[in-house]
């Protein structure tokens, strides 16, 4: 990313609502929409790792907006992801893609899943290393209010 230019105003401190914040800066892959509402999952141990990263944008050309989730590298692509809302039936997600990092799940969010996000308690996020399923909680607390002031979130920065 290029540096501010000279006497640019930095970016506004992320808004925090219970357990997701939402961020506004420019971003080269959506400059048009620029906030985000975010949160990280800790691994639980003593070294604070994080081993989920959710985020909610909305899009430029799309009613819906999009759901980004990362995890790990060495996920099964093959075997895909499943997302689950409390007590839900579960939806199944395809891994978008995988690099050395990271892998991505991408995708439009269907309004019954968001629906059930604003709503709800507690989404559960599966995977599979090497046939060993592992789920990670991400709380659903101030996700509502945290999407509301997304859509409230002027469209250019600043």
């Amino acid at each position: 990313m290029a540096p501010a230019p000279a006497g640019a105003a930095p970016p506004p401190v992320p808004q925090t609502y219970g357990a997701w914040s939402v961020g506004c800066e420019p971003r080269a892959t959506n400059a048009e929409y620029p906030c985000v509402a975010s949160q990280l999952v800790l691994a639980k141990n003593d070294v604070r790792q994080v081993v989920l990263g959710v985020m909610v944008a909305p899009t430029t050309d799309q009613v819906l907006p999009h759901i980004v989730f990362r995890f790990s590298a060495k996920a099964s692509k093959e075997e895909g992801a499943a997302v689950k809302i409390d007590e839900q039936e579960a939806f199944r997600v395809t891994i978008s893609q995988c690099d050395t990092l990271v892998c991505e799940v991408r995708s439009l969010l269907p309004p019954a899943l968001l629906a059930q996000m604003r709503s709800g308690k507690m989404l559960q996020f599966a995977f599979f290393i090497k046939k060993q399923q592992l789920t990670y909680p991400v709380s659903l607390d101030g996700f509502d209010q945290a999407f509301t002031a997304l859509q409230a979130a002027p469209k250019k920065h600043p």
